[in-house]
Parts: structure tokens; C-alpha cells; sequence
């Protein structure tokens, strides 16, 4: 990887994220989100009416508030400037009792503890994906779970060239070179990666879901969620 990629240079360029994408991305989420991820993402969690729930690198805090909203005590973190200040005005414009906190998930300390974390399309953003998914399983409750989405790592080409060429091409799915991306970057790496952190810090997969999006792309994923269990014990056992 480019070692002038870094969390900091990533965050700095989310840090530029326009008025205009924020409308586009609109309060609810884009239309894959809304479509593919969000309810698979709210059936995995299940009942979480007062649990307790980490929106880890919470964008424009869509999630979060969808969330609240169905009863969880949500703390959303998020290290960019202008997608910090948005979900903090929007939390002051209509409280839901979310908590909103801004750093890096690399660097994350938080004191709480949490039933459950989401990470939506975070991880395949920041190079320290590492320490950032270990920082959030380190804030799992004992037996409480991880939901992580990507963007599907065999598949990082653009749609459009998909559709017009008839098929879909794989290449160098385990040492893909950054995409640059409108902000940061697209990091693609194989899906072994994150299964490897979430076992070697004692968690258990409970189920992966390969959403599809299109009826002319239906024969590959678009996306990789992962639910995980963790199993470290309570400090009295």
C-alpha cells in the first residue's frame, strides 16, 4: 500500500465531505443501504430495545438514528469533521438520546461497554482496519455481538462496465491496490482478513449474508455481512 495512505489522510479527506453529497446520501441512507444492507444489518440485531449499541465510524449518523429509534441506546463515533457536525446537529435538532463522539477507531478508548457493535462500510476505508476492529471488539459486552458490512472484496469493479461488457472480472483479490475514490480510498482485501481478527480475538462467526443488488447483476454479491459472537468471559467467571 501507498505509505502516504494513512487513518489521517483518509479522515482528512472525509473531513471534506460536502453539503451537496450529504443531501445525496439523503438522512436515510443511499439506496443500497436503505434496499440491501439496512434491513439484513436490523434483522441480525434482532430485539435491541435498550441495548446498549456502537455505530462505529457512523458517517452521517443515519444509522444511528434509525436505531434510536427502535429503542437502542445508541453511541455513534465518528473521526471526520463535517460528518461529525452534521449527525451533532441533527441530534440537537431532534434529540434521540444519541451520544455523539468524535476520533479515530484506531485510537478508540471508550470506558462503556456494548451489547452490540456495527461497522457499515467502514473497514474497507482505512488502512488500520486491524486496530480498529479490535478497538471495537474490545467494547463488546461478554456474548455480545459485531456486525460488520463491506463492500465485497472479489468484486470492486464499477457496475456500469459490468453491465455493458455481459460478465464480471475478478483480479488481484488478495493484493488489490488502493481505488481512489471522490474521498479516500477503496481497500479491498480478502474476506480471510477479518475472519482471522474476529477468531483470534475470541469471536465467533454466526452468520455471513452476501446481499445482491441488481436483477442484471444477480448472480454476484454486492456486499459482505459478517455477524459475530464474541465469547470472552465476564471478569467474575
Amino acid at each position: 500500500m501507498d505509505m502516504r495512505i494513512s487513518n489521517q489522510s483518509i479522515i482528512d479527506e472525509w473531513s471534506e465531505f460536502s453539503k451537496e453529497d450529504l443531501i445525496a446520501f439523503s438522512d436515510d441512507g443511499d439506496s443500497d443501504r436503505v434496499s440491501l444492507l439496512d434491513p439484513n444489518i436490523i434483522s441480525l440485531a434482532g430485539e435491541i430495545k435498550g441495548r446498549r449499541v456502537l455505530d462505529a465510524g457512523c458517517g452521517n449518523g443515519y444509522l444511528s438514528r434509525k436505531l434510536a429509534m427502535l429503542g437502542a441506546v445508541v453511541t455513534g463515533v465518528e473521526p471526520s469533521n463535517n460528518l461529525f457536525r452534521y449527525c451533532s446537529e441533527k441530534e440537537r435538532e431532534a434529540p434521540l438520546g444519541i451520544t455523539y463522539m468524535q476520533c479515530d477507531l484506531s485510537k478508540m478508548e471508550l470506558n462503556e461497554e456494548y451489547d452490540l457493535v456495527v461497522l457499515i462500510n467502514v473497514l474497507m476505508d482505512i488502512p488500520e482496519y486491524q486496530t480498529a476492529l479490535v478497538n471495537c471488539i474490545k467494547v463488546l459486552k461478554p456474548g455480545g455481538e459485531v456486525i460488520i458490512s463491506i463492500l465485497h472484496p472479489c468484486f470492486p469493479g464499477s457496475e456500469s462496465d459490468w453491465k455493458n461488457t455481459g460478465y464480471v472480472q475478478v483480479r488481484e483479490y488478495f493484493d488489490a491496490p488502493p481505488i481512489k475514490q471522490k474521498y479516500g480510498y477503496l481497500i479491498t482485501r480478502p474476506i480471510q482478513d477479518y475472519f482471522n481478527v474476529l477468531i483470534e480475538n475470541s469471536c465467533v462467526i454466526q452468520r455471513v449474508i452476501e446481499p445482491r443488488q441488481l436483477e442484471w447483476l444477480s448472480e454476484c454479491p454486492c456486499a459482505a455481512i459478517l455477524n459475530d459472537k464474541s465469547e470472552k468471559k465476564a471478569l467474575n467467571e
